[in-house]
């Protein structure tokens, strides 16, 4: 019986020996696809691809060993399984570390893209001496007493980690010159489905707030990093940053980790379509890296592509190697920004709101500075006294905490002219009988004689049918009750490998629970539940071992997935919720679970110690009946006995019947039978 690849997640493999399983199979799947008289070349770039994907070297050899294992066993998923199980450990070499091949395209590029004025330039800054990533140790004399060339640098090798021909275009040309290589400007939504196209994007909110860091007040704007689903234009998850001044005049903004918690989360919460999810995306903060995009066609299954958008000044200046300011595409992000802009308009009633141009209102400079003042004075002041000061700016936490309602109220909203809104059939008929009285209904919910009575009332006079736009949330609703627009969400494991283990921490749990005190996530203690949720779907509660580890999505706080000590996951611990007082409900279900977690414990120290416990009972009924007098000797059960068989004489006798104690009736001799013929 052959495996296969999603049977993987049950081997209980390390992240990364998974990774590197499905980065197999996925080679093999398409050298099976070539024929079989142009496969050579096929397994070197299979072992290419490989080599920069797991960060290890591989060779064209090993790739075919391993697909023709995979070939005779029937196409088994197992065949992928290498290392410890099967090939054992491969040695990455320094050719393919990262800083390295950023070295290389820097050369490449400083050179104006003349690959061979960059080897050459490569090889005499190592001969010189000058540190090169990843071979800042590399010391090895040659017999004219330079230092030698390492192995992987002929220039046929150091090419492979020159840009591709689509950056190449893109950095000489222009984005002109490289248009064909870019996502295209899609112009409506009619005919598409939901999270068939899905924007990322990042936001400054137009106001100004303040926020703790490192012991003193700082003053910024909220970053907001979110996705919104083309198709029906709804949000579908966001995450806020604090984005403030450093005192080096670098600002604290996002970073590709942001990414990753916002795309992670839209896969675990909302998921992709089995028909095929692009991923709009930008090349500065809202971007996906290369590895990330090729591991997301593995875990999804080649569903989930990544479209990058262009960027305005940045391919043009480097040229001349004067970097100008970039920024995005706005064609590529109309969709999102028909959300940004509302999204402004309801932020605007904030104090510290900044407009919505870049010219700031002259007051917000005189806030600031009082602002500064009463942080200064928080310092100087005893805590008591400084607790009673208040802020000229709202906090940072206070504007996060308006943004949900905020949020729903777009998603909301039903006066928008979104484009396609009419093709895509985003239209709502209602009626109302009293149209003055401003309460109207969903015309498909009537039947039939009340419909053609609204018809005839509609006939006298107008107003009491009209079509309404829908708003997105309800474009959303009504989209996904169609079956074929049901959405795939990653699993646990998947979820675990997409983070990576580099995020992983180490925990211990305290008593049911794991306790997590990290101002980065929040400003309070989170609580996770020592009951995990495994990836079958199933509770199971691991006990209280060391070496747990913790992945935690700061964007997905619900959440925390754990690991053991050999970095497989073990399932998700969900997050606690603190009930209100006063929420019997939630009160009423805390216990409850708290009832069933305990009599789960408890489940083995009560069949262990069955018998000593039906022991117990025994000879706790025993003393019982002796002190209540309910226990006879002996004797005296003897005596009952006596006393029930004379009874049960003395009522023979009443009815006739010969008594138990009597002896049988005497037969006559033989010859004082009657004679019988036969």
């Amino acid at each position: 019986m052959t495996m296969t690849e999603a049977e993987l997640e049950g081997l209980a493999l390390p992240l990364d020996q998974l990774q590197k399983a499905r980065l197999l199979l996925a080679a093999c799947r398409t050298l099976d696809e070539t024929p079989a008289g142009c496969r050579t070349q096929a397994y070197e770039d299979a072992a290419r691809r490989l080599a920069l994907m797991l960060r290890v070297s591989y060779s064209a050899k090993s790739m075919q060993r391993v697909f023709n294992e995979w070939l005779k066993s029937g196409r088994d998923a197992l065949a992928a399984v290498d290392k410890r199980y099967r090939a054992g450990a491969i040695k990455a070499t320094r050719s393919r570390n990262g800083l390295f091949r950023t070295y290389v395209k820097e050369l490449f590029y400083k050179y104006q893209r003349n690959g061979k004025a960059a080897h050459a330039e490569l090889v005499r800054r190592l001969q010189s001496g000058m540190p090169i990533p990843g071979y800042e140790d590399w010391r090895r004399m040659d017999a004219n007493g330079l230092v030698s060339i390492p192995p992987g640098w002929s220039y046929r090798q150091i090419a492979r980690l020159f840009p591709t021909k689509e950056e190449a275009v893109l950095a000489k040309h222009g984005m002109r010159a490289g248009a064909r290589y870019l996502p295209q400007v899609f112009r409506t939504r009619a005919g598409s489905y939901p999270c068939a196209f899905v924007a990322f994007d990042d936001v400054h909110l137009d106001v100004k707030t303040i926020a703790r860091v490192n012991g003193t007040d700082q003053i910024g704007r909220p970053l907001q990093l979110g996705c919104n689903d083309v198709f029906t234009g709804r949000r579908l998850c966001w995450g806020t940053k604090f984005s403030f001044e450093r005192e080096d005049g670098t600002r604290a903004g996002l970073n590709g980790d942001e990414m990753l918690y916002i795309l992670c989360d839209y896969l675990v919460n909302v998921g992709y379509s089995p028909r095929g999810t692009v991923l709009l995306v930008e090349n500065q903060t809202a971007s996906i890296s290369r590895e990330i995009e090729e591991q997301l066609l593995l875990l999804t299954g080649g569903c989930v592509r990544v479209k990058r958008g262009g960027m305005h000044g940045s391919v043009q200046a480097m040229l001349h190697e004067f970097g100008g300011k970039s920024c995005g595409n706005p064609r590529n992000k109309a969709y999102l920004e028909s959300y940004h802009n509302p999204q402004h308009n309801r932020l605007s009633f904030l104090p510290g709101a900044t407009g919505h141009d870049r010219t700031e209102p002259e007051w917000l400079w005189g806030m600031e500075r009082e602002q500064r003042k009463i942080s200064k004075a928080k310092d100087r002041l005893p805590a008591e006294k400084a607790a009673m000061l208040e802020d000229i700016l709202l906090p940072f936490h206070e504007v996060c905490s308006m943004l949900p309602s905020i949020v729903a109220d777009l998603n909301g909203r039903t006066d928008h002219d979104l484009e396609g809104w009419a093709d895509c059939g985003f239209f709502r008929q209602e009626y109302s009988f009293d149209p003055s009285g401003g309460q109207w209904g969903d015309l498909s919910q009537l039947d039939a004689d009340q419909k053609n009575f609204l018809l005839q009332l509609e006939a006298r006079s107008k107003g009491h049918i009209r079509m309404r736009r829908m708003s997105p949330q309800e474009a959303w609703d009504s989209s996904m009750r169609n079956p074929v627009n049901t959405l795939v969400k990653l699993s646990i494991v998947q979820a675990a490998e997409l983070l990576g283990i580099r995020m992983a921490r180490d925990i211990r749990a305290n008593g049911s629970y794991f306790y997590i005190q990290d101002r980065k996530l929040a400003p309070g203690k989170l609580i996770y539940d020592r009951e995990l949720v495994t990836p079958d779907g199933y509770l199971k509660d691991f006990g209280p071992r060391i070496g747990y580890k913790g992945i935690i999505n700061p964007f997905d706080l619900g959440k925390m997935y754990v690991l053991d000590e050999r970095d497989v996951v073990l399932g998700y611990a969900p997050l606690v919720q603190r009930g209100r007082l006063g929420d019997d409900e939630a009160l009423r279900s805390q216990l409850g679970r708290a009832k069933s977690q305990t009599a789960s414990r408890l489940q083995d120290m009560r069949v262990t110690r069955m018998n000593e416990e039906a022991a117990i009972v025994a000879r706790r009924e025993h003393n019982a009946s002796i002190i209540q007098g309910t226990c006879r000797t002996p004797q005296e059960r003897l005596e009952d006995g006596e006393a029930r068989r004379a009874e049960r004489r003395i009522a023979a006798r009443q009815k006739g019947l010969p008594r138990m104690d009597d002896p049988p009736p005497r037969l006559p001799p033989d010859n004082d039978l009657p004679e019988t013929n036969y």
